[in-house]
């Protein structure tokens, strides 16, 4: 072993040969000593009898620890000046490979030894731990996969409890210094995992895999208190601080932009606040609870009983159980919403840092388009939030985890900051709400227009009604056309690409456009745009009710000559009535 004290200008020999000093050409290979004109003898394979694993105490200083491929592990307390030979391990055979070894960072005594034999045909889980400097060993390999070689350990920072190992079969961690292991997924494939190093900083774990390059477990601290959490049905974990900010389109539009599907890119990280949660409630429908038990009895070959007709129709009507998470702002006012499926174990969402949009209400969320960007609020301002989670089964809300407080702070690297950011917010949100009275205002006209093409098929069908009304109705089909056109631009124009003045909704959509993904204060243009959206819409809001008096004159008529039910007229109570 060497040692440098000008970072690898010079070195010096600390140790002498701290292998058992074996001639490779004397050990049996496949059963036998192999001639020296084997094929291949001795190419592509290093000499045998090396250091393959290195340790300094990070507690206490000059504690080194060496771990050999011919199965020894030397301890020194003096920077190598003198060194402690140990060759035999209880449970583990002689020559076993030292995979790695981890000084502890919370006892100075303590060590972490990984052993693997996979090339002798032997597949079984080797971690020891000693907590003499190497003295005495035991085994806390305990549950880990009986044939899942291990490969690398790591050590929590904060937790000594709190282990990591790579093995043949991915990562698996301990809360509990090896009593039981985990296997940690979210993703992961089942792969042999070969290093394992752990972000201090961010509390990320950064693993190296065999075959499918290195993965990273973005903020892992919710592990450290599964200890004392898992016996609860749910639990919010503490929320690390998050950074606001505006994520950037370098090829001008998400992801790879128009580059093209040869044009390799990786996912980011979610942009906002990270609620990682557990769960632990099966919350499972009668239908689910059923089938379940069906499946035992026809797996064990028993009759099934078939189930009463109410109970099959309760089934039918139950609605699916779901979670929903609520942000409150530090005043205690609810700000956003968020729906997750219930599923068990360790989950995350992500609150992007968005106050609830104003856009009409939808029962199906669809994916962004590729021009197009999803339907967001404005950006909330830094400070103090809470979240809160409930589960709601068969309609019912019941509180799970109540306000668990998180810190929110801008990335304040802007070339044009807002100076007064209450202000930007207060811009946004009454632009938000025009756009939420512009939306309905689009939907009541759609209602409308369905409302008058049904009233118009009655007077074409039905007998003694008035034909004059047709001429009233074509009016009304007029002025409808006319309020679309200045609510949201000609059609006629548009489909065949004709420049035309921007309509109201328009109008607020290039606010939205402009100052969304901005942090900057308001443009006066943009306060020119929402002024003279605010005038014609309050004109188009005249229209729009005088349109809907027209209507109901109309439906009113259809009802006095007792004329079959049309969209938007009310319920038909006077059926016995001649």
């Amino acid at each position: 072993m060497f040692r440098s004290d000008n970072r690898g200008d010079e070195w010096k020999c600390i140790s002498p040969d701290l292998s058992r000093n074996l001639d490779r050409n004397q050990i049996k290979v496949m059963g036998r000593i192999q001639s020296s004109d084997a094929i291949m003898k001795n190419k592509s394979t290093t000499m045998y009898g090396n250091i393959v694993s290195l340790d300094e105490s990070p507690i206490t200083e000059n504690l080194l620890y060496v771990g050999t491929d011919d199965g020894l592990i030397h301890v020194s307390e003096n920077a190598g000046n003198n060194w402690t030979k140990f060759e035999k391990f209880k449970g583990i055979p002689e020559f076993t490979y030292v995979n790695s070894l981890v000084a502890s960072q919370h006892k100075s005594n303590r060590v972490y030894a990984v052993f693997n034999n996979h090339k002798k045909g032997d597949f079984t889980p080797y971690v020891m731990v000693s907590n003499d400097k190497g003295i005495s060993w035991k085994s806390i390999a305990s549950n880990l996969p009986i044939r899942g070689s291990v490969y690398d350990i790591a050590e929590d920072h904060e937790d000594e409890n709190l282990l990591f190992v790579g093995t043949e079969f991915g990562v698996y961690f301990t809360y509990n210094g090896g009593l039981e292991w985990k296997q940690l997924k979210n993703g992961l494939p089942t792969i042999a995992v070969r290093d394992i190093e752990i972000q201090k900083r961010e509390n990320d774990l950064v693993i190296a895999t065999f075959g499918r390059s290195f993965f990273v477990l973005d903020n892992y601290s919710p592990l450290r208190e599964l200890k004392n959490e898992i016996s609860s049905k749910s639990h919010i974990f503490p929320i690390k601080n998050s950074l606001m900010y505006i994520d950037s389109r370098p090829l001008g539009s998400r992801g790879k932009g128009s580059q093209g599907e040869s044009y390799f890119t990786a996912s980011n990280p979610p942009l906002g606040s990270v609620i990682r949660y557990f769960f632990n409630d099966t919350l499972k429908t009668q239908k689910k609870i059923r089938q379940e038990i069906e499946k035992k009895k026809i797996k064990s070959n028993l009759d099934v009983v078939y189930p009463k007709l109410g109970n099959l129709i309760i089934e039918d009507n139950e609605e699916k159980p779901y979670l929903i998470f609520t942000i409150f702002d530090e005043n205690g006012l609810e700000i956003r919403k968020m729906i997750e499926s219930p599923k068990i174990g360790l989950n995350q969402l992500v609150w992007n840092f968005r106050l609830t949009p104003q856009s009409n209400i939808s029962l199906k969320i669809s994916k962004p388009g590729r021009y197009s960007e999803s339907n967001n609020g404005p950006l909330a301002l830094p400070g103090k939030y809470f979240v809160t989670m409930h589960k709601v089964v068969n309609g019912k809300p019941i509180l799970m985890e109540d306000k668990t407080p998180f810190e929110c702070d801008w990335l304040n690297e802007l070339t044009i900051p807002a100076e007064n950011k209450d202000s930007l917010l207060t811009f946004q949100i009454k632009v938000d709400k025009l756009r939420k009275a512009i939306d309905a205002s689009s939907e009541v006209i759609k209602n409308n227009k369905k409302s008058i093409n049904y009233i118009k098929s009655a007077f074409k069908t039905y007998p003694n009604l008035d034909l004059s009304y047709l001429d009233t109705i074509n009016n009304l089909e007029y002025l409808i056309n006319k309020i679309e056109m200045k609510l949201s631009g000609n059609p006629s124009l548009s489909k065949r690409d004709i420049e035309q003045k921007e309509s109201v909704s328009s109008k607020v959509g290039i606010i939205i456009w402009n100052m969304w993904r901005s942090r900057s204060k308001p443009t006066a243009t943009n306060k020119f745009l929402y002024e003279s959206a605010s005038i014609d819409f309050k004109s188009l809001i005249v229209e729009i009710k005088v349109l809907e008096n027209n209507i109901k004159a109309i439906e009113s008529y259809l009802e006095e000559n007792k004329v079959p039910f049309t969209p938007g007229r009310g319920l038909i109570l006077d059926w016995e009535k001649e």
